[in-house]
């Protein structure tokens, strides 16, 4: 009998301790760095972060969240939304191409997604969140439980005033996620919870500080330029204008190339973010949308949701080459975007054309009428218009800046300046593909190639360069240095809310020497 006795004393004690010590995973569990849903993942690249932005390997997010329809490299993510006709919007997500497969970003996508990402020294853990979840607190210090009963293992501990999301409430125990990522019961009276509608529970926000310049100072860029550049961190720099946006005639869909580790990456750094939207510069295909009052009305309530799912401060239109016929379909257009940027407290800037006489690429504009429906203009120092000729950029930029003054103050424009020479061929007729030639300015002084000149024009204290090229001459006002310090010059003198370059990529060193104003 008391042999028995000490074997059953043995046993309780074995199966005490391990319902004290709780369960340890298995050796091969424990190497795994990824968890998704309640799933150890052996697949050492299925997670990857790159440049601040966790990516999830296609094939894994499908199998453990949602099907994705992917087409030229995007995926097309469709939500539910009762505000539109379709009873959803689709979302498009740029992809990326990591160690030679698809990967899905997640970061800067959670709150879309419903997926919470939580990382701890040991592993990345995504799982699928619950509108319907409710935030809780720690009352009590528990132990967290794989089932509803204390006689079950314990998998963790959860000190009092520690964060939860309640699951569920079942049975005197509630299902919770733990901020580690683990799942499991605690007893219901060892947590306090609320109900809050309308927004993902728990979820971590953004609180970047952005910073303080005293100098309204941006620039573009493209999808792929390292933002966190030490350059641009040194630099004075305000703003960063993100180049992503689109509205075509052939879908239903804002168009979106938005870069999420750009978008990240701005804020952090504390510049103000905008994203530029563009018309393709198509005029038969913006006549075609721009006066369906029903499309305009989507394409600008899927703008403002992308304003909303990127944190951006506003937008930039950059819309060219419209129908003169369209002026006020235009107009409205911009009118009606800015009423719902004015809700949701953002910004809205238009790109402007330098005064012609060109319908379609200037005269479309009412800048009377615009200027009372967008925060701000940027005055395009350059220009894009097919019928474009040479001309002195110094004595061009600045009679657009005194003709825009006519019916625009001061204070809302921002001069748009080039960190490019265009080039012009002897002879060549508009709409000849060979008639103009565009250079970076980071190439500025490596055209070697192609037996450049460079002559100093001292009525206008400007370079003009003069090359052959394939027995074409080619003439153009060199953008360097010296004349991109007396363009800027002209935000003081006619003082000007700003200034904003296109684009990054296209800059050489000097450049971020006279970004700063005490070098202009």
């Amino acid at each position: 009998m008391k042999k028995i006795l000490s074997v059953f004393i043995i046993v309780i004690i074995i199966v005490m301790g391990y319902l004290f010590f709780g369960y340890k995973p298995s050796e091969k569990k424990e190497k795994s760095i990824l968890m998704l849903e309640n799933q150890y993942v052996f697949d050492n690249d299925g997670i990857v972060k790159n440049n601040g932005i966790y990516y999830l390997k296609k094939d894994l997010f499908e199998k453990y969240f949602y099907d994705l329809n992917i087409k030229n490299l995007h995926a097309y993510i469709h939500i539910k939304d009762k505000n539109l006709d379709t009873n959803e919007m689709i979302y498009e997500i740029p992809m990326a191409i990591l160690k030679d497969s698809f990967y899905m970003p997640i970061s800067g996508y959670e709150k879309l997604l419903n997926i919470k990402l939580i990382e701890s020294e040991k592993r990345i853990r995504l799982c699928k969140i619950d509108r319907k979840w409710q935030e809780g607190i720690v009352i009590k210090a528990s132990f967290l439980r794989p089932k509803k009963s204390f006689f079950s293992f314990q998998i963790g501990y959860l000190k009092e005033k520690s964060k939860v999301e309640v699951i569920s409430n079942e049975d005197k125990w509630c299902k919770v996620l733990t901020d580690n990522g683990e799942i499991g019961y605690i007893s219901s009276n060892s947590v306090k919870y609320e109900i809050i509608n309308g927004r993902l529970l728990n979820e971590e926000e953004r609180n970047y500080e952005e910073k303080n310049f005293s100098d309204f100072v941006g620039a573009w860029t493209k999808s792929g330029y390292d933002i966190s550049n030490g350059y641009l961190k040194q630099s004075k720099i305000s703003f960063i204008s993100l180049i992503g946006f689109g509205i075509s005639n052939d879908s239903d869909n804002i168009l979106n190339q938005i870069d999420i580790e750009q978008v990240e990456n701005s804020k952090k750094l504390g510049y103000k973010t905008y994203g530029t939207v563009d018309n393709g510069y198509k005029a038969e295909d913006t006549h075609n949308w721009i006066r369906d009052s029903k499309r305009v009305k989507e394409y600008i309530y899927q703008l403002m949701k992308y304003t909303e799912l990127y944190d951006l401060n506003g937008l930039i239109i950059d819309f060219e080459n419209i129908k003169y016929e369209d002026k006020h379909y235009l107009t409205y257009f911009l009118d009606s975007l800015y009423k719902e940027s004015k809700k949701e407290g953002k910004e809205l800037f238009m790109c402007i054309p330098i005064n012609s006489e060109n319908e379609n690429w200037s005269l479309v504009y009412d800048r009377n009428k615009l200027e009372k429906v967008v925060d701000s203009f940027i005055l395009m120092g350059y220009e894009i218009r097919p019928d474009r000729d040479l001309k002195n950029t110094l004595e061009w930029i600045e009679a657009g800046i005194n003709k825009l003054l006519e019916d625009v103050s001061n204070e809302k424009i921002i001069l748009g300046l080039p960190l490019y020479t265009e080039f012009f061929g002897e002879g060549l007729e508009v709409g000849d593909e060979d008639r103009i030639k565009a250079y970076s300015w980071k190439n500025s002084y490596t055209r070697k190639d192609i037996n450049e000149t460079w002559e100093f024009d001292d009525k206008y204290m400007q370079f003009k360069s003069t090359f052959l090229f394939n027995s074409i001459t080619y003439n153009g006002w060199v953008q360097e240095k010296e004349v991109l310090k007396k363009q800027m010059r002209l935000k003081d003198k006619y003082g000007l809310k700003g200034l904003v370059f296109w684009r990054l990529g296209y800059e050489n060193d000097e450049f971020w020497e006279i970004v700063d104003k005490k070098n202009r």
